[in-house]
């Protein structure tokens, strides 16, 4: 029995990585890359482009309307992606 306690520190880079992919290819998922908007950073309005402090605060309450939007569909895709994902089981109760 001693040998297989030490077994896994034995096995060869190769063999691990063989074992790492079948078990991905068991799985049978893989999820999509996350869309550039979602990770995307906004950035805070210009005051020199917008003019006076009253345009800077519309241009930035714009520009925070866009993010959060970006945001909320980011999550919605990925909502519907978990959904799709869930096990029969799990989303009939």
């Amino acid at each position: 029995m001693a040998c297989c306690a030490t077994a896994p520190a034995r096995l060869s880079p190769e063999l691990k990585a063989a074992a790492a992919e079948q078990g991905a290819a068991a799985a049978g998922v893989s999820l999509p890359a996350l869309p550039k908007r979602c990770s995307t950073k906004t950035p805070h309005a210009d005051p020199d482009i917008a003019g006076d402090v009253h345009g800077a605060l519309k241009l930035e309450a714009r520009q925070l309307d866009k993010a959060n939007a970006d945001k909320s569909s980011c999550a919605g895709l990925y909502d519907r992606l978990r959904a799709g994902l869930a096990k029969p089981e799990a989303s009939k109760k």
